[in-house]
């Protein structure tokens, strides 16, 4: 019953595209296949790929078409193929690989760049079982296509520590001095490759420009404690003229944790560093690798910085250090009537963070409840709740930021607020219970997680 609601339901969606269709009788066999998946077999490719990606959609309830979409494979349009591909590997991932891998790879070396850049992440999705096609996504980031090398990057680093052979040509995407904007792109995917690749960041950091030696230090933190035998050559970056390598090397030897102690008397050093973001990364990597608190000073200091990007990091380093940021509360609120709204959030979330340690300057929070900038406001809101308890004016404005419905992103926020206060959320349920039918995908799934969180059911 279940599968002939969802074919009816395909049906539904696709017909109106395929149009009015001529009146028949139809044979028991016509009876026997829902009309969605004739829509497979559609002669406009539209029709077929948008079948497709509304199977794709469905995921795993969509079983009843697997056979279907294997035949859709052979599809004479590329792009309905490469769907097909995704489709059948997101309702059943135990789908053999080496099904699928043919048709991407043959679509990321097809002369139309939409293709190619269509099938990397596909190719992504698979994760490991992609490693085949590692060779072939290592030639696409060197695509003439932009959007092609981009997909290609994104792609290898879904496939993780698999495609870690790639990480010498990421690394030569980067450039030397400058900086590019697929750099972010590539230090998400060689962190996501893990400790195979550190060998090639120690080489970046030891002998890049000043750029990709940043871009390496920086996946060298998101690699984290398994990078720790880079532990020597991040420190000897300390003492780079460059003040951002001196200021991501501090950053990462803090991701790294207590395994990089041995870089503790350099991290000292760079607490007295001419730039204050030096000095700031420093002390927050003391603190992350030693549960040191010199940092504070350097922190509480900052919040007085003209840029803004100073006192938001000051912020950002006070409340990673929680309740053992105390000393700091004065200053700290103080950033709470910042005239940068970013600031402010920045200080409201640090004092949530420190939690009910904060409740010295937690009135000072009644103010942010009203915040002209509605993230600031909800910010507030939690952030009130962490500190003194009190769930009244917290809920207050976390179910209006629900309702607000100008901007979904503060929405979404407003919901996971009120999913994380629990039980104390209790009040919220009626009006979170309004938004399970929403237009929003995204709001409907953080509705009912944050249901589940404050009721349990």
């Amino acid at each position: 019953m279940a599968q002939w609601c969802l074919c009816l339901m395909l049906a539904s969606l696709i017909v109106p595209i395929v149009g009015a269709q001529e009146k028949k009788t139809k044979s028991k066999k016509d009876l026997d296949v829902p009309d969605g998946l004739k829509a497979l077999q559609h002669p406009d490719p539209a029709v077929r790929y948008k079948a497709v990606a509304l199977l794709a959609k469905l995921g795993p309830v969509a079983k009843f078409a697997l056979d279907d979409l294997r035949q859709t494979l052979k599809d004479a349009n590329g792009f309905v193929r490469v769907k097909a591909a995704e489709a059948l590997w997101r309702i059943d991932s135990k789908t053999p690989a080496n099904v699928l891998l043919p048709v991407l790879t043959a679509a990321l070396k097809d002369k139309n760049p939409e293709l190619r850049a269509a099938a990397a992440p596909v190719l992504g999705l698979l994760g490991s079982k992609a490693r085949s096609a590692v060779p072939a996504l290592i030639d696409a980031t060197k695509d003439k296509d932009e959007g092609v090398r981009v997909e290609a990057v994104l792609a290898l680093g879904e496939i993780g520590p698999a495609a870690k052979d790639a990480a010498p040509h990421l690394l030569a995407l980067v450039p030397e001095e400058m900086f590019s904007l697929i750099d972010p792109m590539v230090v998400t995917a060689l962190g996501n490759m893990g400790a195979g690749v550190v060998p090639d960041l120690e080489k970046a950091v030891r002998g890049g420009g000043s750029n990709r030696c940043v871009v390496a230090l920086q996946a060298i933190g998101l690699v984290g404690k398994e990078a720790k035998d880079a532990v020597p050559t991040v420190a000897d970056a300390l003492g780079d003229s460059h003040r951002l390598v001196r200021e991501y090397a501090a950053k990462a030897l803090g991701k790294i944790g207590p395994d990089a102690a041995p870089a503790v008397p350099k991290l000292e050093k760079a607490l007295k560093d001419k730039t204050v973001a030096v000095q700031m990364a420093a002390g927050l990597a003391l603190y992350q690798i030693a549960g040191r608190k010199e940092g504070i000073p350097v922190f509480s200091a900052a919040l007085a910085e003209e840029t803004v990007s100073s006192r938001v990091d000051a912020c950002r380093a006070i409340g990673t250090l929680g309740k053992d940021a105390v000393p700091a509360l004065r200053d700290l609120s103080k950033a709470l009537a910042d005239k940068e709204s970013e600031v402010r959030l920045a200080a409201t979330e640090a004092l949530g963070r420190i939690g009910p340690e904060s409740k010295p300057v937690g009135d000072k929070l009644l103010p942010c409840l009203k915040d002209e900038e509605l993230a600031v406001a909800l910010a507030a809101g939690f952030a009130y709740w962490q500190i003194v308890g009190d769930n009244k004016p917290s809920l207050d404005v976390l179910v209006s930021g629900v309702k607000q419905g100008r901007d979904p992103r503060l929405a979404h926020a407003a919901v996971d607020y009120l999913g994380a206060m629990g039980k104390s959320a209790r009040a919220a349920i009626p009006v979170l219970s309004e938004y399970l039918e929403d237009d929003d995908d995204v709001l409907r799934g953080k509705v009912r997680a944050a249901l589940q969180r404050i009721d349990g059911k």
